[in-house]
């Protein structure tokens, strides 16, 4: 199997250790893709050979994962943030990251967090998930996020009807985000659920390349 970078190696060992999902991707000249998927109950069961398979992932694992796989969309080099909006039959209506608007030049633009910074230009995962959602409306919906949201994010999230909402972290790359705090105050005013996702699984998705 390839070598898988050190940052990427940081990131695996960083989730693993929460016993969260992970997703890691190393990358070669190969045209070839490798999909493993490796995972584990936390209450340590064997499976019956006889029966149906009975390790599967749940449904918030499974959301959570398409959080992560978002968020692994973003060019932002310094926080890179998914969501996964999911309605009543477990549909997923809608995901996203954060990322410049449709039509901007990745490479016009500043990724720095001081001076002439992104935050001017950016829009949040949430932003986009709603915005791009595949259906007419998302009341009533649940929203996978894998940061906390954001004062701005908490409003649009309100405001679309969105009436829960899962989180795997409320605690940015650099430090608290003072933000999280006037979000929970604005969802417990609208009655809107918050909670941080508990893992059931050490989950693992890694995509690698074969050498030719």
């Amino acid at each position: 199997m390839p070598r898988i970078t050190r940052k990427k190696q940081i990131e695996l060992l960083i989730i693993s250790d929460s016993e969260v999902i992970t997703v890691t991707a190393a990358h070669t000249s190969s045209r070839l893709f490798l999909c493993c998927i490796q995972y584990t109950m936390a209450s340590g069961n064997e499976q019956n050979k006889s029966a149906n398979r009975l390790h599967v992932i749940d449904w918030q694992t499974y959301f959570m994962a398409s959080a992560f796989l978002a968020r692994h969309r973003s060019k932002d080099p310094h926080c890179q943030v998914g969501a996964c909006i999911v309605n009543d039959d477990n549909k997923i209506i809608g995901t996203g990251y954060n990322g410049l608007p449709m039509g901007f030049d990745d490479d016009e633009f500043l990724w720095a967090k001081r001076n002439e910074s992104k935050y001017a230009y950016v829009c949040h995962a949430v932003t986009n998930a709603i915005i791009f959602r595949n259906t007419s409306n998302v009341k009533g919906c649940t929203i996978y996020v894998t940061l906390f949201p954001s004062n701005e994010c908490a409003k649009l999230i309100i405001q679309s009807g969105i009436k829960k909402v899962i989180y795997f972290t409320d605690v940015k790359n650099e430090g608290a985000d003072l933000n999280a705090e006037a979000s929970k105050r604005m969802f417990e005013a609208a009655n809107v659920e918050y909670k941080q996702y508990e893992a059931t699984y050490d989950f693992q998705l890694t995509f690698v390349k074969r050498q030719a």
